[in-house]
Parts: C-alpha cells; structure tokens; sequence
C-alpha cells in the first residue's frame, strides 16, 4: 500500500559503494553495524530516487538464515505506505528462501 502523496520506492540489490550509505542508515536506526560488509550480496536497499530510505539483510548459515540490518531512515516513517523486500526474488539460487520483510514507510 503507498500514499499518493508519498514518494516511489524501489527494492534493489546493494551495490558495494553503497556500503557507506547503508552503515550510516544503520548508525540512525541505532542497529548494529559489524559484520554487514560480509554479507552484503544479501543485501537489499529501498531508494527513494536516489536516496537510500531502507535496508535488510540475510545472513545466510547452512540450513538457515538470520534476518539482520532492517532498518527505515527516521525522516521516511510513519508516511503511510509499506516496503516489500521480498528476498527470493533477488535471490533465486537454490535454496531459495521464501523470506518476506515488509517495512511501514
């Protein structure tokens, strides 16, 4: 759902200049920010035109995978639409985890 006032926002894959960005976001949200570097082609970042809004992250284990680093920059809550990362759709390979985390904006 997205307000018709709000901005668009697109689900990407992190890029690694991103890495920057994406650690600051998480300084904001005041979430931990070690070991993301590792795990950064798990990574999917929502932009708001060119800016980096959100963020969330799989760290994938052998039979399974801890859900880490999601986080919703403070100037974009509360706007009244939601944010799907939907993660098997970046991730295809098996095993394709069927993980949805889903932001309010």
């Amino acid at each position: 759902m997205k307000d018709e006032d709000s901005p668009d926002v697109t689900i990407q894959k992190a890029r690694r200049d991103e890495l920057p960005d994406i650690l600051a976001l998480l300084d904001e949200c005041e979430l931990p920010r070690e070991g993301l570097a590792a795990h950064l082609s798990t990574t999917l970042v929502a932009r708001s035109g060119n800016e980096i809004v959100g963020c969330s992250a799989l760290e994938l284990h052998e039979e399974s995978a801890l859900l880490r680093s999601v986080g919703v920059k403070s100037s974009s809550r509360s706007r009244g639409f939601y944010v799907q990362f939907q993660f098997c759709s970046f991730f295809p390979n098996p095993p394709c985890l069927s993980v949805w985390c889903v932001a309010h904006l």
